[in-house]
């Protein structure tokens, strides 16, 4: 396979999770139920966009790990994890 396609593969699996922990902490304080909305369907879109790079790596036979066996992948956090949203994106102004 192509070393600059493996590349791009590894990072776009890097970048996705990473916005699956932004919607996730977003979801978790905000108030404005129309940003709600919009951003548990940008939630399930990363999440489907996750499962699909990971089914690529698969049909592909490229391992979605470094060279040193460690994961691409960051580790998943939770909402409460995170750091606080300023009140400003949680009301969408």
């Amino acid at each position: 396979m192509n070393p600059q396609l493996t590349e791009l593969l590894r990072q776009m699996l890097e970048t996705e999770p990473g916005g699956v922990s932004v919607y996730e902490t977003a979801l978790g304080c905000v108030l404005n139920d129309e940003l709600e909305k919009e951003w548990e369907e940008y939630l399930e879109q990363t999440e489907r966009h996750v499962g699909i790079l990971h089914t690529l790596f698969q049909a592909l036979g490229v391992p979605d790990e470094d060279t040193d066996g460690s994961e691409s992948r960051p580790p998943s956090r939770s909402a409460r994890d995170q750091p606080p949203m300023p009140s400003s994106v949680m009301l969408g102004t």
